[in-house]
């Protein structure tokens, strides 16, 4: 093993320091300066997006829908060609407390088919002959399994079941899936922007 000699250039395990007034060092100072200023404007830029998507959100959500609902309007294309519409959004979320009566519901209501079902049979290391085995032949099984069956339904499967749902007059439990709905707006500007 050859010895290593002071100030040699593969010895990571003392730090490398640039001597004060060094070039390495001002270097050094002024690209950790630029970083805390990048990371400033990114936290600025943040807040200031932030701030722009609440005023949005206001607009968009509330402002917009309330007074185009005052003036019974669902459309409307403006002298400029800019097309202003309400459109009801639906959100949908099974909460995971509640997973096993929403699946039992979409069964009890012939939409079993939309459950995805996963069984997950687990083998110990040393039982990799048996897994083998078991792949091969399922049914002829003689030792137990340790066996975790899930079902569930992706939420946007399931937002659109209950959509369609609704849209054909179908009573469903709204509160069991997590539904709420609200109207936004739509605007396409003449200019296609």
């Amino acid at each position: 093993m050859p010895q290593e000699t002071p100030g040699d250039p593969y010895d990571y395990d003392t730090p490398a320091t640039p001597t004060k007034g060094s070039n390495e060092l001002a270097q050094l100072s002024n690209l950790a300066e630029q970083q805390l200023n990048a990371e400033a404007a990114v936290a600025q830029a943040e807040l200031e997006l932030e701030k722009a998507n609440k005023a949005l959100a206001v607009i968009q959500l509330k402002a917009l829908p309330e007074f185009m609902a005052e003036c019974h309007l669902d459309f409307i294309r403006t002298p400029d060609g800019t097309e202003i519409e309400i459109v009801e959004k639906l959100h949908v979320q099974l909460a995971k407390i509640r997973n096993a009566e929403g699946i039992t519901w979409l069964e009890d209501n012939n939409h079993g088919g939309s459950v995805k079902r996963q069984i997950v049979i687990s083998f110990n290391k040393e039982d990799e002959a048996w897994a083998k085995k078991f792949l091969r032949d399922c049914a002829q099984r003689k030792k137990p399994l340790n066996m975790v069956r899930t079902d569930s339904i992706h939420n946007q499967t399931l937002k659109k079941l209950v959509k369609g749902l609704l849209e054909q007059g179908v009573e469903v439990p709204l509160e069991l899936f997590g539904v709420h709905r609200h109207k936004e707006s739509n605007i396409k500007s003449a200019a296609g922007e």
